[in-house]
Order: C-alpha cells, then structure tokens, then sequence
C-alpha cells in the first residue's frame, strides 16, 4: 500500500483552490465596483438637493412683481437664469444661473452694477427655470439624473418666536 499522495492529486486541488480564489476576487472586486459607483450617485443627487433646496427657498421669499427670467434656451419657453428680490431685503438682487458645469448665486446690492457670484455646486449638465402659472419649476440635471420641482413665490417672511 502506498501512503501518500500522487503529484496528480496534489496539482488538482490546487487548480480547484485557484478556481475557487479567483472567483470568489472577482465577486470582491464587482461588489466594490458596485459601491463605489452607487456612492458616487449618491453624492451627485445630494448635491442637487442641496441646490434646488437653496433655490427654492430664496423663490419662495422673492417678491413674485421683481423675478426676471433670462437667457432663454427654447423660444422663450424654459430659461437658464432668474433673478428676483427677497421681500425683506428690497433692492438687492439675488440670481441663479449656469456658467459651464456649474451652478452659480449672483448677489447685487444697491449700488452694484454687477452680480458678485459664488459657486453652488458643480457637476451641472443644464439648470432650467419655466414659469407655469403662478408656480415657477425648477429643473437641474446632473450626470442624466433630473430634479425637478415646483415652487410658487410668496414673498413672505415667517419669524419664530
């Protein structure tokens, strides 16, 4: 009887434990793929929320008489920036608009005669402005992503007591 084991047996559990590495790396590195890529989505849809929430809030405390639509991408229809007055801060400007892939808050106070402007985000492929109504949507889009929401301004200021 011969104890032991032959050169063939042991070069054949080494080739299933390669097999069974190699799979078991490729799933590894596809879930991580998978991660990372769905983090990335993640991070370009909170920044979109985070600008259409700062939008928004500003339209709704615009006073609805001073918002000016500008720039206009489609016969008038749907346009590239807004401009508008807050109620409780009467001649300062405040706009939106888009230069390149980045979305930008202009501020021009009395006596100004330009917008000095600060950058919201960037990543933007087209940020829109339609009015329909009374309600004002805003679209950004981001990496074929769309947010789009509406919002009607008031002009009113809440104070909390």
């Amino acid at each position: 009887m011969n104890r032991g084991f032959l050169l063939l047996e042991i070069l054949l559990a080494l080739f299933l434990t390669g097999i069974l590495w190699l799979g078991l790396s490729t799933l590894y590195l596809a879930v991580g793929n998978n991660w990372l890529e769905s983090s990335g989505n993640f991070d370009f849809r909170q920044q979109q929320r985070i600008i259409g929430e700062r939008i928004v809030r500003k339209i709704r405390l615009a006073r609805p008489e001073t918002i000016f639509f500008g720039e206009s991408f489609n016969s008038n229809v749907t346009y590239g920036r807004i401009e508008m007055e807050l109620n409780f801060e009467p001649q300062r400007k405040i706009a939106f608009y888009q230069r390149g892939n980045n979305v930008l808050q202009g501020v021009k106070n009395p006596g100004q005669t330009v917008f000095s402007g600060m950058s919201l985000g960037l990543g933007l492929e087209k940020l829109e402005f339609k009015p329909q109504g009374r309600a004002i949507r805003v679209k950004i889009k981001t990496e074929n992503k769309t947010l789009t929401t509406y919002v009607i301004p008031r002009g009113e200021v809440f104070i909390d007591e």
